[in-house]
């Protein structure tokens, strides 16, 4: 077995000895066929975990017609280690895919003997070192002349030889997830570059010479650290996605503000304390600049029309501009975390703003504008200090509605008319009563509605007319009882009634046929209706309950066989009334496969204790 850096210079060497060709006729591309998209195949290495790229980054497999415009042929060498099996004969489908020449079914000499009459080394243009556990690239890298696209993400790299300068067609390069602390001044010598990837390296610093990219759109440099960014950045006039996010950086230079082209500016997780004046960005549409130390916003904001998402989450802002009004084409504004007592009139005008993140501020009261915004679509106003809530009525486009731990004792009844919530959370307050929601008929899209944490002593029957429901959420309230007119809401999926009062449960439950999860741990349940066995559960919760009406052998077996006791129960009381029920002659339905789910407390105690003895 040979080390992979090894067979690859080799690899390098050769071929470049090999006659190259400068134009291909139709009659003789079927004998280079099977070298027109090509994989090698290293030794397998042990499995390297992957980091999947989240969206709106780079990809480096672009399909050959939209790489290849010259009229010579291509080679594609994708260089693996034992990732995946042979395909046969060595050719590709014509569809961009890369079979694989394992070195280890085929001598690396006689690979070479039946490579090196096709195409030239300065015609390969896409080359995948990926995965390989490099340290380093061979100088010989810089013989590939016609190189288009470089990626070696996912090694070790340490080291990138100086002679990269020399591959003056690269228009994409990966060095993504090394262990790169710093990358040659050549790089700027790469004047067709258009995209590069450093993100997850070590670097504290870049070169100047990434100035000279002048043809660079897409620039990546997230998860380094850095502390600053040079000035010469602002030469790159074409630059559309700067990312810098999870850096050190205290503060960014002025030129940035001369990337015209600029669409997508990600500063998330620095240490920045004020931004630059942004108003020359005008094609900007999405700025993060969320988890920093901001306490201001900057000047300029009202020239960003076409900016379509603000995220300034988790910083130090106490007060907006009113400009930011003016950002009409404001889709998202994410301001959780900050320190807003109040928002600005201007936010009114916000017409097409759809998601407004607003939790976790200081909000005593409902800011006016807010209840302008006709076409919100997610509110989140979770975690303030909010006591009416009357101003939400009027968002009629309202999906999801999150106003969980705030001081809200009265709902206001107008909430009810909400027709396209989908998404209720009002967990976490003061709320003594639901009549005001009563009859629940205009919230016919409402899935799931939270109402734990709340001062609840009961709920109302109406409940049950919400069909749409597939979550609810009652635990850690008041409640003595549930209406028998929950077996109604047949595609309620999760319950749960943990942390109330109750002593008794409805056997009205046993209609919720798509209940798979349910939960009434810390009652004073004595029993349970026997009819929960044909609910088709998977998790079963019954922990801290008296239930004394069931056997003490039983409930010392756990949730699996007080489950399977109501089921026999459950048969037993319906031969007597001459009716059975299809589920009752299926023996044995495990809850979630887990028997242990949902034991008593006392059962744990005990057999942590005889644990603990045995570890002894």
């Amino acid at each position: 077995t040979h080390h992979p850096s090894l067979l690859l210079l080799l690899l390098l060497l050769l071929l470049s000895s090999a006659p190259s060709t400068t134009t291909t006729s139709p009659s003789s591309s079927s004998s280079l066929l099977p070298f027109v998209s090509l994989s090698l195949s290293f030794a397998s290495p042990l499995p390297r975990r992957s980091r999947q790229p989240s969206s709106g980054l780079p990809s480096f497999a672009p399909s050959p017609s939209s790489t290849t415009t010259s009229t010579t042929s291509s080679l594609r060498c994708c260089v693996r280690h034992g990732m995946g099996q042979p395909s046969s004969k060595g050719k590709g489908d014509g569809k961009g895919e890369s079979p694989v020449v394992d070195l280890n079914h085929k001598s690396l000499e006689k690979f070479i003997q039946e490579t090196k009459k096709g195409v030239g080394l300065k015609h390969i243009e896409r080359l995948d070192l990926s995965r390989q556990e490099l340290a380093e690239l061979p100088p010989e890298i810089g013989k590939l002349l016609g190189l288009k696209v470089l990626t070696c993400y996912d090694n070790g790299l340490k080291l990138i030889p100086s002679e990269i300068g020399k591959l003056e067609n690269l228009t994409a390069l990966g060095l993504n997830e090394n262990a790169l602390a710093t990358v040659p001044k050549e790089l700027g010598q790469l004047k067709n570059l258009t995209m590069l990837d450093l993100r997850y390296n070590r670097l504290t610093t870049v070169p100047d010479d990434l100035g000279n990219l002048v043809k660079l759109k897409q620039l990546y440099l997230r998860f380094n650290r850095l502390e600053d960014i040079p000035t010469t950045l602002g030469n790159l006039l074409e630059l559309e996605t700067l990312s810098l996010r999870n850096n050190r950086l205290v503060a960014l230079p002025s030129e940035i503000s001369k990337l015209t082209s600029l669409t997508n500016l990600d500063l998330q997780h620095n240490h920045l304390s004020a931004l630059i004046d942004l108003g020359s960005l005008a094609n900007l549409k999405s700025l993060d600049a969320q988890y920093n130390s901001l306490t201001l916003l900057p000047s300029g904001l009202d020239s960003l029309s076409k900016l379509a998402e603000l995220h300034l989450k988790y910083n130090q802002v106490k007060s907006l501009p009113d400009e930011l009004g003016d950002l009409s084409a404001l889709v998202e504004l994410d301001l959780e975390g900050n320190r807003l007592s109040t928002l600005p009139d201007s936010l009114s005008k916000l017409v097409n703003l759809q998601k407004l993140y607003a939790n976790r501020n200081h909000f005593d009261d409902l800011p006016e504008c807010i209840s302008k915004l006709s076409n919100l679509e997610v509110l989140m106003l979770d975690r303030n200090h909010l006591i009416n809530i009357d101003g939400l009525a009027a968002l009629t486009t309202l999906r999801m509605l999150n106003v969980s731990t705030n001081e809200i004792v009265d709902l206001p009844s107008a909430l009810k008319s909400l027709s396209l919530l989908r998404d209720l959370d009002l967990s976490s307050n003061n709320i003594t009563s639901l009549e005001p929601l009563v009859p629940f008929t205009e919230l016919k899209a409402l899935q799931v509605f939270n109402l734990s944490g709340n001062e609840l002593p009961s709920i109302p029957s109406e409940l049950g007319n919400i069909q749409s429901l597939t979550k609810l959420f009652l635990h850690e309230n008041h409640l003595t009882q549930i209406p028998p007119e929950i077996g109604n809401l047949a595609n309620v999926v999760d319950l749960n009634l943990d942390e109330n009062k109750l002593r008794t449960l409805p056997a009205d439950l046993g209609r919720m046929k798509s209940l798979e999860i349910l939960n009434f741990n810390q009652n004073n349940l004595e029993d349970l209706p026997s009819e929960i066995y044909l609910l088709p559960l998977k998790m079963f919760g019954i922990d801290d309950n008296p239930l004394e009406k069931i056997p003490i052998n039983i409930t010392e077996g756990g949730s699996q066989e007080v489950f399977d006791y109501l089921g026999r129960r459950l048969r037993e009381m319906q031969e007597i009334g001459g009716r059975s029920h299809l589920k009752l002659n299926i023996p044995g339905r495990p809850i979630a496969n887990k028997y242990c789910e949902g034991k008593v407390k006392r059962t744990l105690k005990r057999r942590s204790k005889v644990l603990e003895i045995v570890n002894r």
